[in-house]
């Protein structure tokens, strides 16, 4: 008989992945914030116009190299890292862990739909929650094949890209934005900008411009690949639940040998990219610069979020390291709550009905920002986790997704 998958106690968390999460956190806030300040809205002027624009350009050029994609990258493979592990535990009844991982990514993405409509257009959680079905059917496949669908899957988004700058004119690849401009004709936004509407202080003008972001998105996913890339990299961390953390004390020297050439890799990559960004102020370029821009973003992201990963895991052995990275913890296992409170914080600071200072406030001010984030969020947690379990969000994804209700657990 197929028995009921149960919650994961507490005392059973692995510390170490909370930590990657706390670390991921803190790179995600700080990619984000850089859209939230109104970089990707504002006219070459206007970011030119701000107090510091020569530290501006460093910092962007760092946050390009260090962090864009490569923490969104480390939490894919904790979300297929996750999975493995789930699915591990559920390998006796598998039928009715199914049954849980759709009720999951239903409920992940019902919060997904509300943060990308209501709070931020810029919402990963839809498209996690979508690609997170389809592991599912990966469940079964070799680890070896696994792999092989890793590498297809990474080199996907090149093939996309390939295609679509041979035929940008296409009209399918303005299709959507055709509907979006439609909209805005009936909405009476035309001739607004999208810093415009959100630097508005009515609510009715930055709801508007979520929902007016939300359907071009799509295409956009689909220019650069994305959902290929997230998929891959789920797979990704399923093999590495599969095959690493089972060994992972007797292969401690291999990842020592992978550091180096990981670190190398990643960081070469990243810094090409970070500068045909810096010249051509585009996260996308047209024609063979932006194929190669896209080939060193996604070679970068992968390979530097794996260094990351090893990086983390060596200094959880160091007695040193072991306390700070201990600090992590309680901001890695409060993850969907922390990530949803981030955009939060951020919609208050930056748009229109809160401090509005997007196109105010340089972008290397950024950086302190964040840490004034991270350290709330921090001790939030920690005076949350004494009492709870779970984050509040956590608590009801958990209860949305087993059979039963779990607001009675302690």
């Amino acid at each position: 008989m197929d028995k009921p998958f149960k919650p994961i106690a507490t005392e059973q968390r692995i510390a170490l992945l909370d930590c990657v999460r706390g670390f991921s956190l803190a790179g995600i806030c700080l990619a984000n914030l850089v859209s939230f300040a109104g970089l990707y809205v504002m006219t070459a002027d206007q970011i030119l116009a701000l107090p510091w624009p020569v530290a501006d350009r460093i910092a962007l050029f760092l946050i390009d190299c260090f962090i864009e994609g490569k923490f969104y990258t480390l939490f894919s493979l904790l979300f297929g890292i996750g999975f493995g592990l789930q699915s591990a535990r559920a390998a006796h009844h598998p039928r009715s862990f199914a049954v849980f991982w759709l009720r999951r990514m239903a409920v992940l993405c019902m919060f997904g739909l509300i943060h990308m409509f209501v709070i931020w257009y810029g919402d990963i959680l839809t498209l996690y929650s979508l690609m997170g079905l389809m592991l599912l059917a990966f469940r079964n496949t070799s680890s070896a094949w696994l792999l092989r669908w890793v590498g297809i899957l990474l080199l996907m988004p090149l093939l996309i890209q390939l295609v679509w700058f041979q035929t940008t004119d296409h009209p399918f690849w303005q299709s959507l934005a055709v509907v979006k401009t439609r909209l805005q004709a009936q909405w009476g936004y035309m001739g607004w900008t999208l810093f415009d509407m959100r630097s508005s202080n009515h609510v009715v003008d930055i709801l508007a411009s979520n929902v007016l972001n939300a359907v071009t998105r799509p295409m956009a996913y689909l220019q650069s690949g994305r959902p290929f890339q997230v998929l891959g990299q789920f797979l990704l961390g399923y093999w590495l639940a599969r095959e690493i953390l089972p060994r992972l004390p007797d292969l401690h020297p291999t990842l020592n040998k992978l550091a180096w050439p990981t670190a190398i890799i990643g960081l070469s990559c990243s810094a090409i990219y970070a500068l045909i960004k810096a010249q051509t102020g585009l996260p996308q370029s047209t024609g063979l610069v932006g194929l190669a821009q896209s080939l060193v973003y996604h070679l970068g992201c992968t390979t530097l979020a794996l260094y990351y990963l090893i990086l983390i895991e060596r200094g959880s052995r160091s007695t040193a390291w072991q306390s700070r990275l201990q600090w992590l913890q309680p901001l890695g296992r409060v993850p969907l709550t922390n990530y949803i409170g981030q955009s939060c914080i951020a919609l208050w600071v930056f748009y229109g009905y809160g401090l509005a200072w997007m196109g105010r406030l340089p972008f290397v001010a950024l950086i302190p920002l964040m840490v004034a984030i991270i350290l709330l969020q921090r001790t939030a947690s920690h005076q949350w986790l004494r009492h709870q379990p779970q984050g509040p969000l956590e608590r009801l994804w958990r209860a949305f997704s087993y059979p039963r209700p779990l607001f009675a657990q302690p």
